[in-house]
């Protein structure tokens, strides 16, 4: 029947996830207070075949232990380093390889022939669109092979509780499983919350998508987003602002649309585009440790966040819950940039403070059409949480000039973001480090690190007034020689570059770039400065840099 419309009901009404899991054991080690087994078992019935299912069981030696289920994305391989985390902290860990057959890999979920498009590396078309039904794609058979975790877990534990913890896509497969598999008790989701089949088409335009048999088809039986109606458990996402593929204002659609909204979290970090930060990871933890250990931990409200424009002046007014100690809060917010990914966050300034109530406010330059913002409220105890994003259509045109610094360390406010991140990160997502590094260079005064690629969106504010004459002035601090790499993306997909080679020196070094020395690969300079959208800064070591400005 391939043009019936599954919903997450019809398409998951009766599915059998009792079949015997004939488990296989490859390796067994101790690790801590836990053994860890490397296992295959058995999934779901295809023709005569069964799925072969993949995965890493850490079973603490202490009984009545829960158990958290990791879902990783659907193109990575599964992280043992995440799995040794979590086990530290005394839960039972599962994770189980959704991604299939791949190159390099010598053991990996088998799917049968007959749903070969189950291995992401062959998924063909069924990932994005769904041409006969919701069940004959992959998502379908990256959800059974989550259920039969469920099983998995359930037949060695019956009384324990159940968590998930889903990264990326295989968050969105997270949501699929705990909307219709009443035997989690509760759920983590990285990045992933629906809206795919919206992709590219940004919230707050008017532009719609066409919703033809095979779009509603994808909406009503794949999207997460569809799923987040049968969700009755408590609920904890995390996500980044400029992800380039996770959108989170539409994460915050999906979020709205949880039954218990009194047991739903979220938090986003916009220093980083693809990993979460050391809070992000705090409140995983605490999360799981309350509702599946029991442990007597009071978790944060959602931040509220309202927003009054007073002619070239914005105000925003948090309000948060002091439950425990309050390390800081802040307000992001962007002006006019309909594309999530390429959002500018500026930090307005606090003017008022009052017993878990604060206002800032933030002057607008130029002309501003709409503005959107949120709050990010984090504890002494590592947590944070963030408010839904506001927006606000304005249409004031300021005489106010946008201002050319991107970095400077004597008000810590910085639009560069962390584009590539370095350092090591737990399930392909999570750091225990800061991501936005400040390293103390002479004279006490702080600088930006170049460690990790940075880059900002901030230049494309003002690109409409640069030129061959225009120029990029930094201060700069490194002890041994080194050298800077500065990149301008455009729209049309050039990359212009510009390298400065430093003396490793004692002290703050001035330097300026001119525009006229940026040059494409072939050596083609930048002929409209129109179409360019970032800026990017790179070092081969770990240089500092402040006092960043465009000119």
């Amino acid at each position: 029947m391939a043009n019936e419309i599954l919903t997450p009901i019809t398409l998951w009404e009766g599915f059998d996830d009792t079949l015997p899991l004939k488990e296989t054991v490859l390796k067994s080690e101790t690790i801590g207070s836990a053994v860890f087994n490397y296992v295959y078992f058995s999934g779901r019935q295809v023709g005569k075949s069964r799925v072969r299912i993949y995965g890493v069981y850490a079973k603490q030696k202490k009984p009545k232990s829960d158990t958290i289920i990791i879902l990783p994305s659907v193109s990575d391989a599964f992280d043992v380093d995440l799995v040794s985390y979590y086990s530290n902290l005394g839960f039972n860990v599962l994770t189980v390889d959704l991604c299939g057959k791949r190159d390099g890999a010598t053991d990996f979920t088998v799917y049968p022939e007959d749903i070969s498009y189950a291995n992401f590396n062959t998924r063909g078309t069924t990932m994005d669109f769904v041409d006969k039904t919701a069940k004959e794609t992959c998502w379908y058979e990256w959800c059974a092979v989550a259920r039969y975790a469920v099983s998995y877990a359930k037949a060695d534990n019956p009384n324990g509780k159940i968590g998930v913890l889903g990264l990326k896509h295989g968050a969105n497969v997270a949501w699929q499983l705990v909307g219709t598999d009443d035997r989690v008790s509760a759920a983590a989701f990285a990045y992933g919350a629906g809206w795919l089949a919206y992709k590219g088409v940004n919230k707050f335009t008017q532009e719609e998508i066409q919703l033809d048999d095979e779009r509603c088809k994808f909406i009503a039986g794949v999207d997460a987003h569809s799923y987040a109606q049968l969700v009755k458990v408590p609920v904890l996402y995390l996500g980044a602002t400029n992800s380039y593929e996770f959108d989170a204002e539409r994460a915050v659609d999906t979020l709205q649309r949880v039954n218990n909204q009194n047991k739903c979290w979220h938090n986003f970090v916009n220093s980083s585009v693809d990993t979460l930060d050391e809070y992000c990871l705090a409140d995983v933890n605490y999360f799981f440790l309350k509702h599946l250990s029991g442990k007597r931990i009071k978790l944060p409200t959602t931040p509220k966040l309202s927003v009054e424009v007073d002619g070239e002046d914005v105000y925003y007014t948090v309000e948060y819950s002091n439950f425990d100690e309050v390390k800081s809060v802040q307000v992001y917010a962007s002006s006019n940039d309909y594309e999530p990914n390429k959002r500018v966050w500026f930090m307005p300034v606090q003017v008022d403070s009052e017993d878990c109530k604060i206002t800032f406010k933030r002057r607008l330059y130029g002309f501003v059409d709409f503005d959107i913002a949120y709050a990010v409220v984090k504890y002494k105890n590592g947590m944070a949480v963030s408010s839904k994003f506001s927006f606000e259509k304005i249409e004031v045109n300021s005489n106010s000039k946008i201002p050319s610094v991107i970095f400077s360390s004597s008000r810590l406010m910085t639009t560069f973001i962390i584009d590539k991140f370095s350092g090591k990160r737990l399930g392909n997502v999570f750091t225990k480090e800061k991501l936005r590094e400040y390293v103390s260079g002479p004279l006490g005064i702080l600088g930006i690190s170049t460690k990790n690629t940075i880059s900002s969106y901030a230049i494309k504010n003002f690109a409409s007034t640069l030129s061959d004459s225009s120029f990029i002035k930094f201060d700069s601090f490194t002890p041994i020689s080194d050298t800077v790499t500065i990149k301008l993306l455009s729209s049309n997909g050039f990359e212009y570059v510009s390298t400065v080679n430093l003396a490793g020196q004692n002290s703050w070094q001035n330097v300026t770039v001119e525009f006229n020395e940026f040059k494409t690969e072939i050596g083609m300079p930048i002929k409209n400065f129109d179409d360019i959208y970032s800026i990017a800064v790179s070092s081969k070591g770990n240089v500092a840099i402040n006092n960043f400005l465009i000119l």
